[in-house]
Formats: C-alpha cells, structure tokens, sequence
C-alpha cells in the first residue's frame, strides 16, 4: 500500500508543480503590472522553481528508487506544491480586503508578496532534500554493485 500511495504521489508532484508555477506565474504577471514593473526582475522568484524541475526531470530519467518509494518525500513534496497553489488562489480570490472595494482589484498583490519569500524557502528545502536523496540513491547502487561482485567472486 505504501508503493502504491508514493507512486500516486509520485505522479502527482509532476502535475502540481506545473499547477504551481503557473498559478505564481500568473501573480507576478498580475503583481508587476501593477506595480509597474519590468518582468525581468522576477527571475529570482522562478530560481528554485527551476531548480525543482530539474532536480525532479534528473531522478525522472535516474529512475532512482528511492525517490518513487519514499512516501514522506513525494507526500512533502505534494504538500508544499499544495500549499503555494493555495496562497497564490487566496491572493486571487480573497474578497475581504480594502483594494478590493475601494480599487476593485481582484488580486491581493500584498498577501502574494508576504508569502512570496516562504515559498522560495520551500522550494529550496524541496530542491535540497531531492539531491540528497538523489546522492543517496547513487550511493546504494555503488554499494550493491561492490557487495555483488564480492559475493559472485566468493
């Protein structure tokens, strides 16, 4: 049961991840509009989002197993996708602030920036945590080459 729950989840960071940086995509559009802003500056913020893909794109072609089959890592990883996609849908849909009425804005730019920083902290723990289960997954297929060569030559 714990297989078949980590490869669900698994599959599902892959379509929440896209879910994510679209949906924060869409608040810098939003946000940088606003502001005025040149979109150029916003590449720090798509950084680890980068970093992520690649790091999820590397243990996709790796195969590695110990990233399939370790449900606290993909159900973490879910979760933190979930939650940047939640803020960034409270951002949008949030009709109890001032802007709303008094502008008629339908985007709180002010939450999104608030919450901007912890996102990119959980990107980066996500994208830390993958290499080192990547290293890890790398160093257990040394060790079992190295432990079957010995049992075959003995």
């Amino acid at each position: 049961m714990n297989k078949l729950l980590s490869r669900i989840l698994n599959l599902l960071k892959y379509l929440l991840l896209i879910i994510a940086f679209g949906a924060t995509f869409f608040g810098i559009i939003v946000t940088y509009q606003r502001l005025e802003k040149p979109i150029i500056d916003s590449i720090p913020v798509f950084i680890p989002f980068v970093l992520v893909l690649i790091t999820f794109i590397i243990s996709l072609f790796v195969k590695s197993k110990i990233i399939k089959d370790n449900l606290l890592y993909n159900f973490t990883a879910c979760l933190v996708m979930t939650v940047i996609i939640f803020v960034i849908f409270r951002a949008k849909f949030d009709t109890n602030m001032l802007l709303y009425y008094k502008y008629k804005i339908d985007f709180n730019p002010l939450y999104f920036s608030d919450n901007l920083a912890a996102i990119q902290l959980m990107l980066y723990c996500l994208f830390g945590t993958n290499v080192l289960l990547l290293i890890t997954g790398f160093l257990d297929k040394d060790k079992t080459k190295v432990n079957n060569k010995e049992i075959s030559v003995e």
